[in-house]
């Protein structure tokens, strides 16, 4: 069985599929303007500890790609991070690079010694965690031929960043583990 939405009688896009399945669907040209056309979603809930040494270095298993279907397309980032820097004395700062080049959502670098990122944590103590989330709207540069489009957290710290636990990590249960999330979303142009 195949189908077409359609709004105002403008078919928006079609679908294949039998029993009420979805099994194919494909967009017409004429999608409206912030309509969401996919979403991508990463959970990372490995507990991670390193000392960056003062440099960004990936967080493991915590990156994501999406094919967006149109080149007029944005997408959407929304990122969680539960995570801290060493309690009381240092932050951990993250970021979202594009394509392993490019820092999206960062602040301006005002001096040219201040960390640009996108969330900063620090905790106040040994035992808890900071969560941080940001949106970002990113506007890469889409060719006519689908490509994938890669995503990934970086962390930074002059000290030891933690993620998804805290610097004391006990085998108890007042020690917490958690998750963090990254979300991807097409957004038609």
């Amino acid at each position: 069985m195949s189908g077409s939405l359609k709004i105002g009688g403008v078919p928006l896009a079609t679908h294949t599929g039998t029993d009420g399945l979805v099994t194919g669907m494909s967009w017409g040209s004429s999608v409206p303007a912030g309509t969401v056309l996919q979403v991508v979603n990463v959970i990372n809930s490995n507990s991670w500890s390193d000392d960056p040494d003062s440099a960004w270095i990936d967080v493991p298993t915590f990156n994501i790609s999406i094919v967006p279907k149109f080149t007029g397309s944005k997408i959407l980032i929304m990122l969680h991070v539960q995570g801290q820097g060493r309690g009381g004395t240092n932050s951990a700062h993250f970021r979202v690079l594009r394509d392993s080049t490019t820092a999206v959502g960062v602040g301006d670098q005002e001096g040219s010694s201040r960390v640009r990122s996108s969330i900063s944590a620090q905790s106040h103590d040994d035992y808890s965690l900071e969560s941080g989330s940001t949106t970002i709207l990113d506007t890469p540069t889409i060719p006519s031929t689908p490509v994938s489009i890669a995503y990934k957290v970086q962390a930074y710290s002059n000290n030891t960043v933690y993620v998804n636990r805290p610097h004391t990590f006990g085998d108890d249960a007042t020690t917490v583990v958690n998750a963090s999330t990254m979300t991807l979303m097409e957004i038609a142009g």
